[in-house]
């Protein structure tokens, strides 16, 4: 008898205990069902389930204070932030024979070559994207808009000229979850090979067969030369990072076309002719092989203006006149020859032998033990 009752005083306590473990999880369940639906829960039954106490505050303590008072001063302070960190981040590679900075009057005669500067990289194919504004107080901005707006005067020449190729310079990258169409240059994906979108001195004379006499009467010469980069992008080191099917005496992906060579070189010969100066903006996150601009006698100035974002061009053209001094530094090291670098040696896009096929690692020399996952930025600067 007394063994039944213990028997019925056991079944008795598991029930409850399971009734009650029941109860706790649908409880928890129900209150997080219930919280996530608490706004529309109040407006239903007009009730309030929140309630903020201010007797023993101010509202300085529990209200965000903006900075300004209105939404055009706030574009106004992003705008100005956006001018300020490029003059502050410019880097001033060359100078030579007091090319920088313009006179008033050289201001008003500036020709601008290459097709980046009317289709510069702003931001990353992917990760820190561009994000472009049209119709707003704080409407983002090129280089012509900006310099433009900063009361430069640019050769209306080759500006026609160069839009009116413009869908010569469109361009693809692709990206996890799809492809995406700029116009302008794009870095190649992890494995892939750059593709040059500089125009040949045929084609432009197609174009515009006075683009060269145009620079007479505007002879403050500035060529952009451009490299983009973005998350699962890379420049393979030497001739394997080059488009095979292009013949532009190219050893590396971030040296010089044979195309980029000849518009820097028309723009020295124009300076022999029309006693002006030559001004070659880089454009780019990756470090680049530039020894051979440095070394031109005829290129009278190098800037480093990496990717300006949507109002960094004021100020470069703040830089370029002498409103603002260029006080950036290298952070980068800027070898003469990339596929001899350390960074260089064995790199490439990998697999383990027992990893899943779809998922290759990027590994250079530099760290054997470190690999760079394939959605990474993989950048080599």
């Amino acid at each position: 008898m007394e063994e039944k009752k213990k028997k019925t005083k056991r079944r008795l306590w598991r029930g409850l205990a399971t009734t009650t473990a029941s109860l706790l999880a649908l409880s928890l369940s129900a209150t997080s069902i219930v919280d996530s639906f608490r706004t529309d829960i109040d407006k239903f039954l007009g009730t309030q389930s929140t309630q903020m106490v201010t007797e023993n505050g101010s509202a300085d303590d529990y209200t965000f204070q903006s900075d300004y008072s209105n939404t055009t001063e706030l574009l106004d302070a992003i705008e100005d932030l956006g001018e300020r960190m490029s003059e502050e981040g410019t880097v001033l590679l060359k100078n030579e024979n007091g090319a920088l900075p313009l006179t008033e009057e050289e201001t008003q005669q500036i020709s601008l070559l290459g097709f980046s500067s009317y289709y510069p990289v702003q931001g990353g194919d992917m990760g820190s994207s561009l994000t472009e504004n049209e119709g707003t107080d704080a409407d983002t901005v090129d280089m012509v808009d900006a310099f433009t707006a900063k009361g430069f005067a640019i050769n209306p020449t080759l500006q026609a000229m160069y839009e009116g190729m413009r869908e010569q310079f469109m361009s693809e990258t692709i990206l996890p979850w799809g492809s995406v169409t700029y116009y302008r240059t794009t870095a190649p994906g992890i494995g892939g090979t750059f593709t040059s979108l500089e125009p040949s001195q045929e084609t432009m004379d197609a174009a515009e067969p006075e683009w060269r006499s145009s620079m007479d009467d505007y002879n403050v010469m500035i060529v952009t030369i451009a490299r983009a980069a973005g998350e699962n992008c890379d420049y393979t080191p030497g001739e394997a990072g080059v488009n095979p099917d292009q013949d532009l005496n190219q050893a590396d992906p971030l040296g010089l076309s044979d195309t980029e060579r000849t518009v820097i070189n028309a723009a020295v010969e124009a300076k022999e002719a029309n006693g002006g100066k030559v001004i070659v903006l880089l454009n780019n996150a990756s470090a680049m092989e530039i020894d051979e601009i440095k070394d031109n006698t005829g290129v009278d100035a190098i800037l480093e203006i990496g990717f300006p974002g949507g109002y960094g061009f004021y100020g470069i053209a703040d830089i370029l006149s002498g409103d603002a001094n260029p006080s950036g530094h290298l952070a980068d090291t800027y070898a003469v020859d990339y596929s001899a670098s350390s960074a260089a040696q064995n790199y490439g896009n990998y697999e383990w032998t027992n990893a899943d096929s779809a998922d290759p690692y990027v590994v250079s020399e530099d760290d054997p033990n470190i690999a760079i996952h394939s959605v990474q930025c993989a950048m080599r600067l």
